[in-house]
């Protein structure tokens, strides 16, 4: 069933075969070709709107460029003409994708790929940078982690961590819990992404977010180590859903490998404004996951039904174990 569409849309995602774009009511709509547009960019649509499996499609559109007075646009425009930029540095940095990647997939078949995507560890990365920096400058450093969220892919985990970075810790000088505060965050990612689409990372970003909170407080080490083992189970049981298969490798080396991503992430984080600087750290990154795909120990499990379902008693199971602990010690 077509009906016609007309209206103003912003570009919002670039794929190798679709373009995503959103309305003024925050409304999701692709373009099935993919045509010479850039993130951020003001367009005028006029085509046939077709609806399948909960996805808003425009046909045959007709396309005109309006003005555009985003900054954005003018970042993406200029740093994706550049290959390595298109290619490695925007997707790690700030999470856009325009096309398959051979770093990307590399880094998936290794197990590795999450330490790539753009997530909580961007922003926890930068927020320490910027103490470093500014030292007890609080308001300046809110500031600063605003306008990267800004630039950067409006995912669950981004969303996540701009809100537990910006959102007070009191109300009227009453303290609130940080597991309160994750839960009211967990709430209100929900209705942003829509209930019923958050899929998979959803679940994995809450999860790992609590338990980082519980890890947090002072148990003895004994009990460190202990959950450090729970938290590196949990994970990989998460990555299991996700793919049905794992590298067995990835269970013994991401623990090592996280600290050379994070000083990759914190590099690029960096010097992003930089081409050249960003040129040699794309190309090192790209050799290095290059040869860590040399070595590979697949094992494929498909028992799994539906990793929705698993991942939300997952989760749910986890949420149990920890609190109960937290409890009775």
């Amino acid at each position: 069933m077509f009906s016609n569409i007309n209206g103003t849309f912003q570009v919002i995602s670039i794929k190798e075969k679709f373009i995503e774009v959103r309305n003024i009511y925050n409304l999701k709509f692709i373009l099935k070709k993919n045509y010479d547009l850039h993130l951020y960019q003001l367009i005028n649509v006029n085509g046939y709107l077709q609806y399948s499996d909960n996805i808003y499609y425009i046909d045959k559109p007709s396309i005109v460029y309006i003005n555009n007075f985003d900054v954005r646009f003018y970042i993406f425009k200029f740093f994706s003409s550049f290959k390595n930029y298109k290619e490695i540095v925007i997707p790690i940095t700030f999470g856009y994708t325009y096309s398959k990647s051979t770093l990307f997939e590399n880094a998936n078949n290794i197990g590795i790929l999450h330490f790539l995507i753009i997530s909580g560890l961007h922003f926890n990365l930068l927020n320490n940078i910027l103490k470093k920096i500014f030292k007890n400058k609080k308001k300046l450093i809110k500031a600063i982690l605003f306008l990267f969220w800004i630039l950067t892919v409006w995912s669950i985990s981004s969303n996540r961590a701009i809100l537990q970075k910006i959102l007070p810790n009191k109300i009227k000088n009453q303290k609130i819990q940080k597991e309160t505060k994750l839960l009211y965050i967990s709430v209100v990612c929900l209705v942003l992404h829509n209930s019923l689409n958050v899929g998979i990372g959803y679940f994995i970003s809450f999860t790992l977010s609590y338990l980082f909170l519980f890890f947090n407080q002072k148990f003895k080490i004994k009990e460190k180590i202990l959950f450090m083992i729970f938290l590196w189970i949990i994970s990989n049981l998460f990555l299991v859903i996700n793919n049905k298969s794992i590298n067995i490798l990835s269970l013994f080396i991401n623990f090592f490998l996280s600290i050379f991503f994070e000083c990759f992430i914190i590099m690029f984080l960096v010097l992003f404004w930089f081409p050249f600087a960003s040129y040699f750290l794309s190309d090192l990154l790209y050799d290095l996951v290059d040869f860590l795909s040399y070595f590979i120990i697949h094992i494929k499990i498909d028992f799994l039904y539906s990793k929705e379902i698993f991942s939300c008693v997952l989760y749910g199971k986890t949420m149990f174990i920890m609190f109960y602990y937290k409890n009775n010690i």
